[in-house]
């Protein structure tokens, strides 16, 4: 099985077409995209390379995880954050428990990108938490 959080899939009007049509038919393993996106691909699909696709995830193999971190950080493109998401918590790292699912290192970074972003004034990105208080940019200097 693959997680569907991240992938590239070649565009073509046909295969849209039949991913749409089986939508009834294939089973879901999980009643959402990803189980019915592996049921439609079954074992037709590439592994994207880590640096397009790195795992937030400690689980596994947790010294070739933090390896990448310490040795192969420039190379990553892409962090996906599977399970607890940086912008669904404070920056403080508070998720309303789960602290064993946060890697502090990918945390701040992520922050310190999303703030910085926040600091330039990106048309991009809505820079406001609907659980942090007070503001994360202005205000007060709080937030980092």
């Amino acid at each position: 099985f693959f997680n569907s959080g991240f992938m590239l899939i070649e565009p073509s009007e046909e295969r849209y077409r039949d991913l749409v049509a089986k939508t009834r038919t294939l089973p879901s393993y999980d009643d959402g995209d990803q189980g019915y996106l592996n049921a439609y691909f079954g074992q037709g699909w590439t592994r994207l390379h880590y640096s397009y696709n790195l795992m937030k995830s400690k689980t596994g193999n947790p010294d070739a995880f933090y390896w990448l971190l310490d040795n192969k950080w420039g190379e990553v493109r892409v962090v996906h954050m599977v399970g607890v998401k940086p912008w669904r918590c404070t920056s403080r790292r508070d998720c309303g428990g789960f602290p064993e699912r946060v890697i502090p290192r990918l945390w701040a970074l992520w922050w310190d990108a999303f703030l910085d972003m926040c600091e330039a004034k990106s048309h991009l990105i809505a820079c406001h938490s609907p659980i942090e208080d007070p503001p994360l940019v202005g205000g007060g200097g709080e937030g980092r």
